[in-house]
């Protein structure tokens, strides 16, 4: 009998059990897929390592900085932002990485710094007048109103508000209704083929959708600097971002005491204060990182679940000509409602390594809403991909872009709800209260947690934990 099982494929299952081996502990790792990392493990094709869309590690530390993994709470929304140091101090044992400069958004073929995930507000200054004070006034008037339930930093302290209440209702109560109809919510419909009223408050990051203060959007407006600390992201030196997964897999591998098996699991139980899988794998304590829903029925726990809306996700890899390429470029998301990719990354660019006569993109799109637009085929998406470039002036002609393939990746982005979201905290007191013995990482940990950064600090917290 093994002290820990742990069951997973993702980096929650990686980092748990060798921060369990390090400790002294016996552990199984039981990966129930042909594959580790699951989101980041990215894909090979003719030699090329490609990453499944934009892959970044965030580091930038907003806010006191706790430096007791034991103290993160995967209940509290983004409280992961707190570990960010010990996140980052974690990944540099691994692998080097870098700073990604210029991430960008991109409408009708003109670009403007990102204001979705890098603090950047300086589009909003270049409006032209009547918008610039269109938005002012919108500004003001919700500055000025004596109660306001929504207020961006109310976020964690007024949770449940945040919960009841769509990030539309939030969104346009922090940013004003002209900023999120004509900024935010064509980008959220893009990604997820849904609108922004349908997803809670809390979750607006789901879709990368931001969430400001109104006093922060009416001084970038004037400001000739930015008015916050740019959220700098960083990858691998290596070039796709699965380096960090086979790095934690080669560590793995030089522990003794930790075994990695492959197996699908039929079966969990839990008697005489014990686990078993299968009938064939016992341990004193599991630690389960999949889907809550996906446990109990392998316990055979009779729960309601609603079931989730989820976003069906295709994506594009492709090489372009170093000589051909017009304009460089990290990572661009992209506005423009008559084409469905949403995003695409030069990893190469990203990397710091352009000495090789290509770069490596890959390119998101969202296949339901791909459909709408009547692209039906990969052929059709490829072309949509090329017009892009050449209308954002990336290329300079078509013949510099070949892309390899085209992967459906079906529906793979679930869309949280209020009810799903109380669900999911009822059976997590349930599945706690039921079973001592175990510990919940990874999908199962909290509602959303399953960030990489979370996933790193679940991983460390228990093995500091036993150890």
């Amino acid at each position: 009998m093994t002290d820990f099982l742990v069951i997973g494929n993702n980096v929650a299952a990686l980092v748990s059990a060798l921060e369990l081996g390090r400790a002294g502990k016996s552990v199984v790792l039981l990966n129930p897929s042909r594959t580790f990392g699951a989101h980041f493990s990215g894909f090979q094709i003719e030699g090329h390592r490609f990453d499944l869309g934009m892959n970044f590690f965030e580091f930038t530390a907003h806010g006191e900085q706790i430096d007791d993994p034991q103290r993160y709470n995967p209940k509290i929304r983004n409280h992961v932002g707190k570990f960010v140091t010990i996140a980052a101090k974690y990944v540099s044992q691994f692998i080097p990485v870098r700073p990604v400069s210029s991430i960008e958004i991109s409408k009708n073929g003109s670009f403007c710094e990102d204001y979705l995930i890098s603090n950047k507000l300086s589009c909003f200054r270049k409006l032209s007048d009547p918008f610039k004070n269109k938005v002012r006034q919108e500004l003001h008037d919700i500055v000025a109103k004596r109660e306001r339930p929504l207020h961006a930093s109310l976020k964690i302290s007024n949770a449940e508000k945040f919960i009841a209440h769509s990030y539309a209702e939030a969104s346009r109560a922090n940013h004003g209704v002209f900023i999120h109809d004509n900024y935010i919510e064509n980008f959220f419909e893009k990604v997820t083929n849904a609108s922004s009223e349908e997803i809670p408050a809390l979750f607006h990051r789901v879709a990368w959708g931001p969430l400001y203060y109104p006093e922060t959007i009416l001084l970038a407006l004037d400001s000739e600097s930015e008015v916050l600390p740019e959220a700098i992201f960083h990858y691998p030196e290596t070039g796709y971002f699965a380096s960090f997964i086979e790095a934690l897999i080669d560590e793995l591998k030089l522990i003794e005491n930790v075994k990695i098996q492959t197996l699908v699991v039929d079966e969990v139980k839990y008697r005489n204060d014990s686990w078993s899988v299968n009938d064939c794998i016992t341990s004193r304590n599991m630690v389960w990182t999949g889907s809550q829903a996906a446990l109990l029925k392998l316990l055979a726990i009779e729960a309601d679940f609603i079931p989730l809306k989820t976003a069906e996700i295709s994506m594009g890899f492709a090489v372009v000509d170093q000589k051909k390429l017009n304009r460089k470029f990290t990572c661009v998301s992209n506005l423009d409602l008559s084409t469905p990719i949403y995003r695409y990354t030069n990893q190469t660019e990203c990397s710091g390594n352009v000495e090789e006569g290509q770069y490596l993109l890959n390119f998101e799109l969202n296949t339901s809403v791909a459909r709408k637009l009547g692209f039906l085929t990969d052929d059709s998406l490829t072309k949509q991909f090329s017009d892009l470039l050449l209308k954002d002036e990336v290329i300079l002609d078509e013949s510099a872009l070949h892309v390899f393939a085209i992967r459906h990746l079906g529906k793979c982005l679930p869309l949280p709800s209020e009810q799903a979201f109380r669900l999911f905290s009822d059976k997590d007191e349930l599945l706690k209260g039921g079973f001592p013995n175990l510990v919940l990482l990874g999908g199962s940990s909290g509602f959303g947690s399953t960030s990489i950064n979370d996933q790193i600090i679940q991983g460390i917290s228990l093995g500091n934990q036993v150890g």
